[in-house]
């Protein structure tokens, strides 16, 4: 953690060495200060973008009129962004106004939550004019000023609230509660993309069921896509599963609307109206229905060759998640993979011309079964996948079964 600041800090003494402040600002100081590992870190400075772009060789201007610049040191990325203040968000996500200021206070009193509103100068010194640090200590999430202020601002803040409560296990502010429940129909003019990128986040946190419990407390819920079309969903059932066994955002939100039992169809719909790509529709859908038809059966050959080792163990996650089994056995899944005797269909020793032959019948629907019955019969142990086995199977067991 430290390795990825003091790397940071160089960017911050060529910005100081050429005249200009500037502060380690963000999640990283937030992060640093609850002894969680830092990743990303964002830097704010008094010099201008172009005063920035030409002190460093490689430089991406990604949001120069809000003045911010990408700049790549020793291949690692910084957004080095100039102390601005914000006014006016009609469109209740940008400002309408950006101003450049001249001291890091004013850029601070811009931010949402006071937790993220801490600089971290270049010898290590804190600049923290909102109490960040004692809210830290103190596990309290509170705003940079009026919640309802905050909020109206940029509705999704509601949301960043919820999951930075379920992400650090803070305490929310009394004032910020009354605000969410108060401005909560505010999250109508958020795009549903952004609301569906900041539930994934908050589907991943620790302490997930807080955030749940939350929403449910500030009646959120009410006004989130899909859910508020639906009265009906028992949303205090919505953490009824341990979040944290999951280990992908397809099972996190399998696991959420199993947990609402949204199933089939209206699944499809629910994942639609969040705007799903057509990619992770489908893989949601897919778990999800792989859970209904597996719950209560332990993997076996065909499961593990219908499904894949992958599948089947995200169906083994979601049973844990509910409380169906106490532990993941992935060792015994991974060998029952490696005990199949086939990968696929392709893989068969035998193919539907054989089966003309021997039957002497002219082809039609009745070989796709019959390929799909050899295939059960050699992934179960039935029949060994070499030819005259399956002839013999075939003549013994499905032969009189195929009309003439």
């Amino acid at each position: 953690m430290q390795d990825v600041l003091e790397q940071a800090k160089e960017v911050l003494q060529i910005l100081h060495d050429n005249g200009h402040e500037a502060y380690i600002v963000g999640g990283a100081v937030r992060d640093s200060l609850l002894g969680i590992p830092v990743h990303d870190v964002d830097i704010a400075t008094s010099a201008k973008p172009e005063e920035v772009m030409a002190l460093f060789p490689r430089t991406f201007p990604i949001g120069i009129r809000h003045g911010t610049v990408l700049v790549r040191h020793r291949h690692i990325d910084y957004e080095v962004t100039t102390f601005r203040s914000e006014y006016g968000y009609r469109d209740r996500r940008h400002p309408d106004r950006v101003v450049f200021e001249d001291s890091i206070e004013k850029d601070l009193a811009r931010r949402d939550f006071t937790i993220n509103a801490i600089a971290m100068g270049l010898n290590g010194e804190y600049v923290d004019p909102f109490g960040g640090r004692e809210d830290i200590r103190r596990r309290r999430l509170r705003t940079v000023g009026r919640a309802r202020e905050r909020f109206r601002e940029d509705p999704l803040r509601m949301l960043r609230a919820v999951r930075f409560i379920g992400q650090l296990d803070l305490e929310p502010d009394p004032e910020l509660v009354e605000a969410l429940q108060e401005e909560r129909r505010l999250i109508g003019y958020v795009a549903v993309e952004r609301i569906r990128d900041e539930m994934t986040k908050f589907l991943s946190a620790k302490w997930v069921a807080r955030g749940l419990k939350m929403i449910r407390a500030t009646r959120l819920h009410e006004v989130l896509p899909y859910i508020k079309e639906r009265p009906d969903l028992a949303f205090e059932k919505a953490d009824s599963a341990d979040y944290t066994v999951l280990e992908t955002d397809v099972e996190r939100w399998s696991a959420f609307w199993l947990a609402l039992d949204v199933r089939d169809q209206a699944l499809e719909a629910a994942l639609r109206t969040y705007r799903f790509s057509n990619k992770a529709l489908k893989a949601v859908l897919s778990l999800a229905r792989a859970f209904v038809a597996r719950r209560i059966r332990e993997p076996d050959r065909e499961t593990v060759y219908r499904y894949g080792v992958d599948a089947v163990l995200a169906v083994e996650r979601l049973k844990k998640a509910f409380g169906l089994i106490e532990t993941v056995d992935e060792a015994a899944v991974r060998a029952i993979a490696d005990r199949l005797p086939i990968g696929n269909r392709k893989d068969l020793a035998v193919d539907g011309h054989d089966l003309q032959r021997w039957l002497a019948k002219e082809g039609g629907p009745w070989m796709r079964e019959a390929m799909e019955a050899i295939e059960r019969a050699v992934v179960r142990g039935d029949v060994e996948n070499e030819p005259k086995a399956i002839r013999k199977w075939v003549n013994t067991w499905l032969a009189p079964k195929i009309k003439s």
